[in-house]
């Protein structure tokens, strides 16, 4: 007879893989029976859970996206700051003055108004193309000398080469972030587990004690909690797709 209650590995989701090792290493520890041995078992199961762990939850690039935001938000800054002076002069009495205006402000609508508000990767083509629309167009470096707003394109400019930079430099740390096979290591637990229920067997025929008993006891009440709920939640999809299959056959 197994001394182990069955595992349904197939009804697991994956982020309950690492619940199920979690609470078998608890009782493992908790054991007297807890020896070098066993701990090489259990240290076995914990790095087989940590490495899921990091596929479903793989670790955020905090400092780089922290970047990304800061410069994000001094571009918005600078974008905000030309558009605000250009329609502060586009309603100057003098005709020159508030025809520059109208120009930029024209160049602003057309690659959009509110540019601050588009994802980064759009942001940032669209701000390219601003500013060389902007600095290469002889009507628009006169309206912007005209008006004095050179101060403001520098400004874009310098804060569109910090957001680049930034995205640039988070792409990178995505990049060479070691790649996490989910279904992989979800093998690598259920093996580990089994190994560690197979030792746990072979070692309580050969030696059977109260010790291993309770043990196995503690493990068998883990393993029913765990299932128990999966168990329900596979027999509702069952009792669902029969409930289905009746309808479509009545309707047929």
């Amino acid at each position: 007879m197994r001394p182990f209650h069955t595992i349904h590995y197939n009804y697991l989701k994956l982020h309950e893989y690492p619940v199920l090792v979690k609470k078998c290493v608890a009782v493992l520890v908790e054991s007297s029976l807890y020896t070098e041995e066993l701990k090489v078992f259990s240290n076995q199961l914990q790095q087989a859970a940590d490495e899921l762990n990091k596929g479903l939850h793989p670790t955020s690039t905090k400092l780089e996206t922290k970047d990304v935001k800061h410069q994000n938000v001094q571009l918005n800054a600078a974008l905000k700051g030309f558009r605000h002076y250009c329609k502060a002069y586009f309603y100057s009495t003098e005709p020159a003055i508030r025809q520059s205006a109208l120009l930029l402000l024209e160049k602003i609508r057309s690659y959009g108004w509110r540019i601050e508000g588009l994802s980064y990767n759009i942001k940032s083509s669209r701000v390219r193309h601003l500013l060389q629309d902007i600095t290469t167009s002889e009507q628009s470096i006169q309206a912007i000398e005209l008006l004095g707003a050179q101060k403001f394109v520098d400004a874009i400019q310098l804060a569109h080469q910090g957001f680049k930079q930034a995205i640039e430099n988070r792409g990178e740390v995505l990049s060479s972030r070691p790649k996490s096979n989910n279904q992989t290591a979800a093998a690598a637990v259920r093996n580990a587990l089994q190994q560690t229920f197979k030792y746990l067997a072979v070692m309580q025929a050969i030696t059977p004690s109260p010790e291993y008993h309770q043990l196995v006891k503690h493990l068998n009440v883990v393993i029913d909690e765990c299932m128990q709920p999966l168990l329900i939640r596979r027999g509702r999809m069952q009792a669902a797709k029969e409930v289905e299959v009746e309808q479509n056959t009545e309707v047929g």
